[in-house]
């Protein structure tokens, strides 16, 4: 599955030769592949494929919104408008049928890219704009647990990919949840794979960008937020923001544990208020008083040169990824 295969073709240098070719892929066999080229691209031509490509997006996307068009509308927007519900809809790839690594009849969804972005808004624009898909791609991150022991933080390629923070595919999970989606969602597995990132230590991956810990699924600071109620700056990176997300995974996991586990709310519902360890009252910016700041797992406070304007980079052994201490607060209004 993972050899490289490749294949180089030529022709005769023939002045005004036309190439016309039809390409199908299936990561489960050469049928499923030939298949593919009978059922999506049927025709030799080009245009005839460009209209049901125009025909199926129209259908599946650009119907279910009308924006009124007069000399007042802002063309910037419309464009803007289209232009996002067309990569909206890019990621994640249904793959339901496609998949190479185990049999399953739930659906198959890949290339969550990433659901530490995702989860923040796209993922509830899906249960107001594609409801089916929503419900399909839980299902399909449920089933990877099933079979892989852990759900996607980020996914491609068939494979849990990096875990930038948090367990967010928790976030997903919950969101979907107090909204009221069951249908064929089996939440008992659900919960269950929810609280196995809130319980169970990935194993250490050793990656060059973080060797204290797992990078691929799971929390891999979870020793220290079971131990400690936060994630300390000495053993593990990323201690603000990881304490921050861990914090709104667990109240994630405590409104499913409501319905699917009411012994278990109050527990995760108590961890989720992890993020306050890391509250220093005495840290000020911009005329402001109290941050959450790095911490040592002796219980002091990092303070020398703290500033939480700035994050040392925001890369993967910062107090923070991809945001400075100032906009983790705002996540902390989830919580």
């Amino acid at each position: 599955m993972n050899d490289r295969v490749g294949a180089l073709f030529s022709w005769d240098d023939v002045e005004e030769s036309q190439i016309r070719s039809r390409v199908g892929i299936s990561f489960i066999s050469t049928e499923k592949a030939r298949s593919y080229i009978q059922s999506e691209i049927p025709s030799w031509d080009l245009n005839d494929t460009v209209k049901s490509a125009v025909e199926e997006w129209n259908r599946d996307v650009f119907s279910k919104i009308r924006v009124p068009l007069d000399s007042t509308t802002n063309q910037t927007h419309v464009r803007l408008l289209y232009s996002s519900l067309y990569f909206i809809h890019l990621m994640p790839s249904d793959r339901t049928g496609e998949n190479p690594l185990w049999h399953s009849e739930e659906p198959f969804w890949d290339d969550f890219y990433t659901l530490w972005d995702i989860f923040r808004c796209t993922i509830s624009f899906y249960h107001i704009f594609q409801p089916s898909y929503y419900e399909s791609m839980i299902r399909g991150l449920i089933d990877i647990w099933r079979h892989q022991g852990f759900l996607p933080d980020g996914r491609s390629g068939n494979w849990n990919g990096l875990v930038q923070g948090g367990s967010d595919a928790d976030n997903m999970l919950a969101d979907a949840y107090v909204k009221g989606l069951r249908g064929a969602i089996n939440w008992t597995d659900g919960y269950a794979a929810m609280k196995t990132d809130a319980e169970v230590i990935p194993y250490n991956t050793y990656d060059p960008t973080d060797f204290s810990a797992s990078t691929k699924e799971g929390r891999g600071a979870l020793g220290d937020w079971i131990e400690l109620g936060y994630v300390s700056q000495d053993r593990n990176t990323r201690c603000i923001s990881r304490t921050v997300e861990y914090s709104l995974n667990d109240f994630a996991v405590s409104q499913v544990a409501a319905g699917e586990m009411p012994s278990d709310r109050e527990k995760y519902l108590n961890r989720s208020a992890g993020w306050q360890k890391i509250w220093n009252p005495d840290v000020q910016s911009l005329n402001f008083t109290g941050f959450v700041a790095p911490k040592f797992s002796n219980g002091t406070f990092n303070s020398s040169g703290y500033d939480p304007l700035y994050c040392d980079e925001c890369e993967w052994k910062s107090y923070t990824y991809e945001g400075t201490p100032w906009g983790e607060l705002l996540l902390l209004c989830l919580v």
